[in-house]
């Protein structure tokens, strides 16, 4: 058999074709081969022995339906890489729109930021790559996610202040300091809702950041609120990403007390995913 890139795409897209759609295969290899072995997908130059095996070993994962970007151990999030494993999740298109929303609105006047479930650090060093004078504090529960955003923020060459705090224990609050912006892409699942969620994410993804604590889909925005009541400067702004089922409700948390303003908006799917409010 010919060791082409081509050869090898045709037996590739053979391979995945009990579990994923012509299309998904076609995404995937793209993937593959440009974020995970470097290559041009539509060069007809051949794999090196080392590049045959990696292409086994991608297809063996891949049919156990492990996302491609853990696979390759990387995501293209805001034109830039980063690291991801299991221990965070794979960005999505939605919070690239929070992101960017975020860099359309807000002066680049110098700001105190405060990233509440960092992950991956996408948010965090996304806004530091855009806005350098900004000062951004990024918190986490998990000490692995920790670690490889720490990793990220040396591949992007930029300082964030990692802390590690369980955030919804209000007692770690203390030494925080107060913030010009709170951004959050918190746990927002009900569990209810594990039933519609694609098998891959459920079997592959961190259930700490997807499935808040106990029974109550909304306990992150409720402690963003109250956090934001003392912590958050006068006209600070808060930016959160929504599940698109409960995010009415999650308006109308802040549409009382010390906050101003609350909108909602929607994503490029026209669903409710983003929540701006200001103080």
């Amino acid at each position: 058999m010919k060791n082409t890139i081509q050869s090898w795409r045709n037996k590739f897209y053979t391979s995945l074709g009990a579990v994923y759609t012509e299309s998904e295969a076609k995404s995937i290899w793209r993937i593959l081969m440009e974020d995970g072995l470097q290559k041009d997908q539509l060069s007809e130059q051949e794999f090196t022995n080392d590049e045959q095996k990696s292409i086994l070993k991608y297809t063996s994962e891949l049919l156990e339906l492990r996302p491609v970007q853990y696979v390759v151990g990387k995501a293209l999030f805001m034109e830039r890489y980063f690291q991801v494993e299991e221990s965070v999740l794979i960005p999505r298109p939605e919070t690239e729109e929070l992101v960017r929303h975020i860099i359309s609105v807000e002066p680049t006047s110098s700001k105190r930021v405060l990233d509440i479930g960092t992950g991956s650090a996408c948010i965090a060093l996304s806004l530091k790559n855009h806005f350098q004078n900004w000062q951004i504090t990024a918190i986490d529960y998990s000490e692995a996610a920790l670690e490889l955003a720490k990793e990220n923020a040396k591949e992007h060459a930029q300082q964030i202040d990692f802390r590690w705090v369980d955030f919804l224990d209000e007692s770690q609050w203390n030494g925080l300091g107060s913030f010009d912006i709170i951004v959050s892409n918190p746990p927002y699942i009900a569990a209810n809702e594990a039933s519609l969620m694609q098998d891959h994410v459920l079997a592959y993804e961190p259930k700490m950041a997807l499935f808040p604590v106990g029974n109550d889909p909304l306990i992150f925005y409720k402690k963003i609120k109250e956090f934001a009541k003392t912590n958050l400067k006068q006209e600070g702004s808060i930016y959160v990403e929504l599940n698109e089922f409960n995010a009415q409700e999650v308006q109308a948390l802040f549409a009382s007390e010390a906050f101003t303003v609350s909108q909602l908006k929607k994503d490029f799917q026209n669903k409710d995913r983003m929540l701006c409010v200001k103080k």
